[in-house]
């Protein structure tokens, strides 16, 4: 009851929004007029969609997008740098996902690196190797996740920055038309469109037909029950009185028996689901129940336990010691580049246990951003729909409390040329620093990233492993509804450290994708990447630089491939007809186009024949 009760909510408000309130003459009426109004409208459009759906094909299928503005290191999660035996793979400083030895006496001497492990046939990150919490209590392996998985790696976006790239995961050509409204345009839902939150691929949204976009603002509390409060208006104003409900459920009726007796497109399809129509219309307006609401807490549940509890063997199930004080180093050095691995945000983390510091993190928006996606598909609302941070660039964790931090300033450093060694020393006490921990890692040291990251996959895995399992329990049609779903994991570019590990910069050549789906059988990873070279530069080690596919049209994957690629899986028209995809949907099932991913030897400018 509760969970088609907000299935009305999103209808109205996309349509009052857009053009449907116009359309049916109810622009500057009552608040529950404009809903039903827009309701009616929204089961007028999915008939003509559908009526034209049965002339040119099937519909799309649905897409979501979990959108990671920011761009986490994705060699913790889904980017497996050597995901075949007998591929090539030279460590990178930074590039790490376990430590290798935790030293109380010297922190700064502690070591850590890039391990991985056989799930399916596929080496994936260190992380695969463990459980992650399931829902309604225990925990479950994460490995069922590659059963419908597919990883694109190596791809060169062609330009650095956020919003460009961010821009370019929904609309390739910047500006013009977007992934997302192909979607939309081709839905039989009443929702084309859903979009939370506020970064440039929200805004990259366009329509060729004018098909309107739900837009939730995500700093509020409830995301379902948004939809309906906003057009409550006047608190003086209540929906709830029954007479005034009743009155407005009839003519809204009126409006769709009016539409069905006529001879315009879709009346026969609306006239056969008129029954269902009045039954939505009356549970929309019914109560706001706790579905949405347990399906909220479901997930902060699921996140909850995810960050704390069940220690990760190699990562969190020992002391993870700060910086102390003094220490020294051999040679000459700056502290920032000795005390690399502790660093964060001009200062040197100092605390006694690492661990600490993310006990009870504030991962906001998150659950709400799975469990509209849930309830929405679900509940069939929505084909499009796109979740990602509230700004301009996402967090992590927020509210995290450093209890000892040594800002850089009051770090003394003296060279002894007599033993070759660098002493530091603290001017002043370390300080307490309160501050978040974003997705964007310029100022974060590879220890503070490794752990943050570890947690914070760990609880998005149990998460995206709920949703999918949901879908796969669910039918459209008389299919699993997954096998009509493309979930889309996106960030605009995975990361390179620098040298000294202090930090981390933008890897706009090694773009990579995850895409789950019913279509897609088995694991699948394609797309090639440089091992890199031994030598200190911007291509040591292995990072995930695109390299060229055998073979392919064009020979490196570009954005252009991807939003090709995700054409095909979603079943629309390419937006650039001249990028190739990189696979073919055959009798519902994917099958690749290219080989499997390998590690070309060399680096960029550097390739060996």
């Amino acid at each position: 009851m509760g969970a088609m009760k907000k299935a009305g909510l999103s209808r109205r408000k996309l349509l009052a929004l857009g053009s449907a309130a116009g359309a049916l003459g109810i622009a500057g009426m009552d608040p529950v007029r404009q809903f039903l109004g827009s309701l009616v409208q929204g089961m007028i459009s999915k008939a003509r969609r559908q009526e034209m759906s049965a002339a040119g094909g099937p519909p799309a299928r649905n897409y979501l997008q979990i959108n990671l503005y920011g761009s986490p290191s994705r060699w913790l999660f889904d980017n497996p740098l050597r995901p075949f035996d007998g591929e090539t793979l030279i460590p990178c400083p930074g590039v790490i996902n376990r430590f290798t030895q935790l030293d109380a006496q010297a922190p700064h001497r502690s070591r850590a690196e890039y391990a991985d492990v056989k799930v399916a046939g596929v080496n994936m990150p260190y992380l695969w190797n463990f459980n992650v919490p399931r829902a309604g209590g225990g925990e479950r392996p994460l490995a069922p996740l590659l059963d419908n998985m597919l990883i694109i790696r190596g791809c060169d976006m062609g330009l650095d920055g956020h919003p460009g790239n961010s821009a370019r995961l929904v609309s390739p050509v910047v500006g013009g038309t977007s992934f997302t409204s192909l979607i939309a345009d081709r839905a039989r839902t009443p929702i084309p469109a859903l979009s939370v939150g506020r970064t440039p691929a929200n805004r990259a949204y366009r329509s060729e037909r004018g098909v309107g976009v739900v837009d939730i603002p995500p700093e509020d509390p409830d995301y379902a029950a948004f939809l309906l409060e906003a057009f409550l208006g006047d608190q003086e104003q209540s929906f709830r009185a029954q007479k005034d409900v009743d009155r407005s459920i009839t003519a809204a009726l009126d409006e769709l028996r009016a539409y069905t007796l006529s001879n315009n497109a879709g009346a026969e399809i609306l006239f056969n689901e008129r029954d269902r129509a009045e039954k939505l219309i009356r549970q929309g307006l019914s109560n706001l129940g706790g579905t949405y609401a347990g399906l909220v807490a479901k997930y902060s549940d699921l996140i909850s336990r995810g960050t704390g509890t069940g220690p990760i063997p190699g990562v969190t199930d020992q002391v993870i010691p700060g910086a102390a004080f003094p220490c020294s180093v051999p040679g000459q050095a700056r502290a920032l580049d000795a005390l690399a691995s502790h660093h964060f945000s001009d200062h040197i983390i100092c605390d006694a246990d690492l661990r600490r510091v993310f006990e009870a993190p504030a991962m906001r928006h998150m659950a709400q951003h799975f469990a509209i996606a849930e309830f929405t598909l679900a509940q069939g609302l929505s084909s499009s729909i796109l979740v990602a941070p509230p700004k301009e660039m996402g967090s992590i964790y927020h509210d995290v409390t450093f209890a000892r931090a040594a800002r850089l300033q009051d770090i003394e450093t003296r060279f002894d040329a007599a033993s070759n060694q660098t002493y530091f020393t603290l001017k002043k006490n370390p300080v307490k620093l309160q501050t978040q921990i974003d997705y964007d890692s310029h100022t974060i040291g590879s220890y503070v990233n490794l752990v943050s990251c570890s947690l914070f996959y760990r609880a998005f895995g149990a998460c995206l492993l709920e949703l999918t399992d949901r879908l796969k329990a669910l039918t459209l049609e008389g299919q699993p509804l997954f096998d009509n779903t493309v979930v889309h994991v996106a960030t605009e570019f995975e990361r390179v450290p620098r040298d000294n590990g202090a930090t981390s910069d933008h890897n706009f050549k090694a773009h990579m994708t995850s895409v789950y789906s019913g279509i897609i059988k088995q694991p699948t990873v394609i797309g090639n990447i440089y091992s890199g070279t031994p030598a200190p530069g911007p291509y040591q080690g292995t990072t995930g630089v695109a390299a060229p596919i055998e073979g392919f049209p064009g020979g490196i994957v570009n954005q252009n491939v991807i939003s090709s690629t995700l054409s095909e899986l979603a079943g629309v028209r390419p937006l650039v007809p001249r990028a190739h995809s990189l696979v073919k949907v055959e009798n519902g099932r994917v099958v690749a186009q290219v080989a499997a991913a390998k590690n070309i030897e060399g680096s960029p400018g550097n390739e060996k024949a």
